[in-house]
């Protein structure tokens, strides 16, 4: 990611939360969303598809994180009642399968 790209994604969900919290027969022009103005036309057709695509896929990177963060937490635990390299990278490579194996479950 790019330096901000945090920021810009925070944005995005604001952005976001804010045009679904609009009734439906709101108007939305040019530059009420601005991050969300720059996704139209890829990402959706309106600001308000865009809007959907960007809740819908930080509601889908919530349940990953919901469902791996466990894993990664263990893995820290175990990781610092070790002493040696071999351990660490042993214990990182079961952690990471266990994590994709939990993300492709999951999509």
């Amino acid at each position: 990611d790019l330096p901000g790209q945090d920021l810009v994604y925070s944005v995005k969900r604001e952005q976001a939360l804010a045009v679904r919290a609009l009734p439906i027969q709101t108007v939305i022009t040019p530059g009420m969303f601005p991050v969300l103005d720059a996704e139209v036309g890829t990402t959706g057709e309106t600001v308000r598809d865009v809007a959907q695509v960007v809740l819908t896929r930080a509601a889908a990177w919530m349940a990953i994180t919901v469902a791996t963060d466990p894993i990664r937490l263990h893995a820290k635990s175990a990781m610092a009642a070790v002493t040696t390299q071999t351990e660490i990278d042993g214990i990182a490579t079961a952690a990471i399968a266990r994590m994709w194996a939990t993300v492709r479950e999951m999509t």
